[in-house]
């Protein structure tokens, strides 16, 4: 796969003085970064008030610019997607972003919580792939991953110490 892809803000872009510029990057190891369609950044700002209520739509690194992880999950979608001064059009589907290029925080944890994203345990993905080099039934079927935008992450639910405080809620995963 391409993995890193660093990204050319259009011309439509509300304010490319806007985008914060970063000295460095966390990236995925190599391996990983081979196989992946792309990669985004998960960087946020807070307001003032230590509130996130906007999110990132690009950042910069050097003299390069990488989309956030939902920018860069959008554009490997079809329809594609197009930018405009105002907004982010998919399909039939549009989005307003500020005169900053980011985006109103918007409240998709209860999708999480209600199973529409599922999730999986890497060690039960690998395991199934293991099982299917070994010509066996895999506890995951192969096909769950078919034609699919996949997002690998981690997660300490457990730890309280990665909660955000957001718009939506004081406690927010990330």
């Amino acid at each position: 796969g391409p993995g890193l892809q660093l990204f050319q803000l259009p011309s439509t872009w509300p304010n490319l003085d806007a985008v914060p510029n970063y000295l460095g990057a966390l990236l995925p190891f190599p391996t990983l970064l081979e196989a992946s369609a792309g990669v985004g950044h998960a960087n946020y700002q807070t307001d003032k008030d230590g509130v996130i209520r906007n999110y990132l739509l690009a950042a910069g690194l050097g003299t390069n610019i990488i989309p956030s992880l939902a920018l860069s999950t959008a554009m490997l979608s079809k329809p594609p997607l197009s930018i405009e001064r105002e907004r982010i059009r998919l399909g039939d589907q549009k989005v307003r972003i500020d005169s900053k290029g980011a985006l109103r925080f918007c409240p998709y944890l209860k999708d999480i919580e209600s199973g529409y994203f599922k999730t999986y345990n890497i060690a039960d993905v690998l395991l199934s792939w293991n099982q299917q080099v070994q010509g066996q039934e895999p506890i995951i079927p192969r096909a769950t991953f078919k034609d699919k935008i996949v997002l690998i992450g981690s997660t300490a639910q457990g730890l309280q110490t990665d909660r955000k405080v957001t718009a939506f809620d004081a406690t927010t995963p990330g």
